[in-house]
This record gives C-alpha cells, sequence and structure tokens, in this order.
C-alpha cells in the first residue's frame, strides 16, 4: 500500500475567483494579465455568488461600494489589489483596510505604505511588457511626428492634472538640454496638458494630445533615444519598465515604485530628497502629510545631459541591456508563479 501524501504536498484546490477592476488604463492593464494568470489553474466567475475569492483591483474606496453591489462578496476571502503613490495613505484609506483580508500590491514601496494599515501585505509585481507592434505601424508613428533619426528624442508620458509626474520640471530644464545638444527634441505624451506646461513649451517640444492604441504606444517607445520620468512617486512606473523592456535608456527619478527596477545601474537615476508635498503639488487626496521625492533643476539636468551623450556616444547600450535583463524578472511567467503561489496560500487555508 502506497503512503499517503502529507497533508502540505496535496495540490491546492482550484478556486472561483470573482474580480473587480475598473477602467483606468494602468489597472485595466494589470488586470487583464492577472485574469490571464488566474485563469490558468482557477476559475474567474462572473457572479458574485460564485465566488470563494473576491479580488478589488479598484480604488481603495470604492471598495465599501463594491460590497454594496454585490454582497455575496462578503462571505469570500477579499483581496485588495491596491496602489498608492506617496508615504502614507490618505485617512480615507485607512479604514478600507478592515474590508479586505490581504493586500496584493506591485512594489516595495507600497509595501511599506500598505503595511502599516494592515497585518497581510504581499508583494505581487506588474507584468513588464508590451505587445509588438509592426514595422508599418512604427513608420506609421515616426511618420506623423516627423521623426529624424539624426535627432535625440526625450519622451514624457504624463497625464492631465497630475502634478505627481512633474512634467513642469522636465519642460523647464529642457532649454539648458537644448543649448548643450542643439540636435534634442522633446515630445510630450499628455491628452491634456496643463496651462503652466502649454507655457513652459520652448522649440523642440511636440506635444501629443490625442489617445494613442497599445501598438503605438509601443511604436512611441521605440522612437525615444531617452524615456525621462522625473516623478515624485510612482507605485510601480509602468512607462519606465516598459521602456526598459524594449531596451530604451530611462532618466528617471531615485525614489519610490521604481526602485523595483531602476539603478544606477540600469537607469540615469535623478538623485531625490523625500519631503512633504508641496502646496502647488496637493491635490485629490495627496496632502502636506505626505511625502513624495523632490528632485533638483541641475540634477535633472545633469542626468539629461549625461544620458544623452551616452546615446551619442553608443555607452547608453550596455545600460539599456541590463535593464532589459532586470525587467526580465517580471515576465508573464514569473509574475504567474508569485500570483498564483499566493492564491495556493489562499486555498490552502479553505481546506
Amino acid at each position: 500500500m502506497a503512503p499517503s501524501a502529507a497533508k502540505d504536498d496535496v495540490a491546492p484546490t482550484p478556486l472561483r475567483v470573482f474580480y473587480v477592476s475598473q477602467t483606468h488604463p494602468s489597472h485595466a492593464r494589470a488586470a487583464l494579465d492577472y485574469g490571464q494568470i488566474i485563469s490558468t489553474h482557477h476559475e474567474v466567475v462572473a457572479e458574485p455568488e460564485q465566488a470563494d475569492v473576491a479580488v478589488f483591483h479598484i480604488e481603495p474606496h470604492a471598495v465599501a461600494a463594491a460590497l454594496r453591489e454585490y454582497p455575496a462578496l462578503l462571505g469570500c476571502h477579499r483581496i485588495g489589489y491596491f496602489v498608492w503613490e506617496a508615504s502614507d495613505l490618505p485617512a480615507a484609506y485607512v479604514p478600507v483596510m478592515r474590508l479586505v483580508h490581504e493586500v496584493w500590491t506591485p512594489s516595495q514601496y507600497c509595501v511599506n505604505v500598505f503595511a502599516r494599515h494592515h497585518a497581510q501585505v504581499w508583494k505581487v509585481p506588474h507584468v513588464a511588457a508590451r505587445p509588438p507592434v509592426s514595422r508599418d505601424t512604427a513608420t506609421v508613428v515616426r511618420q506623423a511626428l516627423g521623426h529624424d533619426p539624426a535627432q535625440l528624442t526625450l519622451l514624457a508620458i504624463s497625464k492631465p492634472a497630475d502634478p505627481r509626474k512633474n512634467t513642469a520640471q522636465i519642460l523647464r530644464v529642457f532649454p539648458r538640454v537644448r543649448a548643450q545638444l542643439p540636435n534634442v527634441r522633446l515630445i510630450v505624451k499628455n491628452l491634456r496638458p496643463e496651462p503652466l506646461e502649454r507655457a513652459l513649451a520652448s522649440p523642440g517640444v511636440t506635444f501629443v494630445e490625442q489617445a494613442i492604441p497599445d501598438p503605438e504606444m509601443t511604436a512611441l517607445l521605440q522612437m525615444a533615444s531617452v524615456l525621462v520620468s522625473a516623478h515624485h512617486a510612482e507605485g510601480w512606473g509602468f512607462n519606465v519598465s516598459d521602456a526598459m523592456s524594449l531596451g530604451v535608456p530611462v532618466v528617471a527619478t531615485a525614489y519610490s515604485g521604481n526602485l523595483e527596477f531602476t539603478s544606477d545601474e540600469t537607469a540615469f537615476a535623478i538623485p531625490a530628497t523625500e519631503e512633504p508635498i508641496r502646496p502647488e503639488d496637493r491635490f485629490g487626496l495627496f496632502d502636506g502629510s505626505m511625502k513624495w521625492g523632490y528632485v533638483s533643476d541641475d540634477a535633472l539636468t545633469d542626468q539629461l545631459l549625461a544620458a544623452c551623450r551616452a546615446v551619442t556616444e553608443g555607452r547608453a547600450a550596455q545600460r539599456a541591456a541590463r535593464a532589459r535583463q532586470t525587467v526580465e524578472a517580471f515576465s508573464l511567467p514569473n509574475v504567474a508563479a508569485v500570483t498564483l503561489e499566493r492564491l495556493s496560500a489562499v486555498s490552502a487555508r479553505r481546506r
């Protein structure tokens, strides 16, 4: 008679998972990845009454409303997939932590933030990969933006009414860079640039103000000589990890979630000081009780010039290759292993 398997060796029971997500681009993108991962070993169900587990991949303040809409989820193991881009949570988010049994979040920066308010916080990274792009699509994007291969193209990706992205500072220092490197241009991707951003525009600056589907976005990133992210804080930093996965050199603030993959070895890291969010930068739930990373004009200028010169002199490729290798740790199979391990632990507790 064969010996019976130890209890810990029993395969986890497949779970029925109800996944709540939202339409914000980064949330929606990540939710697609996690949904695909979960469905390989578990069942993603359409009805909350069928669920063993609920994943709330939404802003924390929306969880209570989701539970009112789907009261059956009160009987589930509830996971909050949350991200926050400051040193501490807003007061409105703290009570929400009692509504979920555990929190998943993509970076150690975010783990540290949520762990102040919840005992079960797990790092479940994002997938760092972009969809492929055809040569025809790449050509269309380059022609639409008047791309000149002889120029150096800096790319900054922002969004409306979000001082956290710190686009104004990039625009402010760009003339310094152009004064030393006249063949450089700056493309700012933003659906609705702020009045201050428009006022800071100078020769060599192009705004891209239309929505761009994923393939064209990949082409835009590939067109860049350097991606610039002088952000004050990121929970992860998709634009940075995307550029690195494509072999595009990156200038990025040495602060917050992107430290999962950016360092002096993989990026042109801008030194930052942590300080309370300045009055002019406070918006939404970001207030003066929280801290962000701030970079100086001189430090940003120095790293932009260093990156541009490294590209021109052929020295950037080695750093970009190390960056690409680093973000391979966040491939779909690797992120799947982390995600499924967490669900296996949930399944084991239910036995």
